[in-house]
């Protein structure tokens, strides 16, 4: 699963070499809106909804902060 993730944020990044979890989303490209647009493609791809706290940008400093929020999304909403 965390592959998966990772795959879809390294097509959305402007700059994927390199992309590891230490990555910040900026130094990837990603930035507000691009981040935005991400979250729906995560949304479709794994047919989940974010809570609207956890649509705030500047809450994930790091790629390992996002891909571990998804993961938690993807595991709360598989438990329901």
């Amino acid at each position: 699963m965390t592959e998966a993730i990772f795959d879809l944020i390294k097509r959305k990044a402007g700059n994927s070499s390199g992309v590891n979890g230490d990555s910040s989303l900026m130094e990837i490209g990603i930035d507000s809106v691009e981040f935005i647009t991400m979250i729906i493609e995560l949304e479709e791809e794994f047919n989940i909804r974010f809570e609207d706290m956890q649509l705030i940008y500047d809450s994930y400093s790091t790629v390992g902060q996002l891909v571990s929020v998804v993961q938690q999304v993807i595991e709360k909403q598989k438990n329901m």
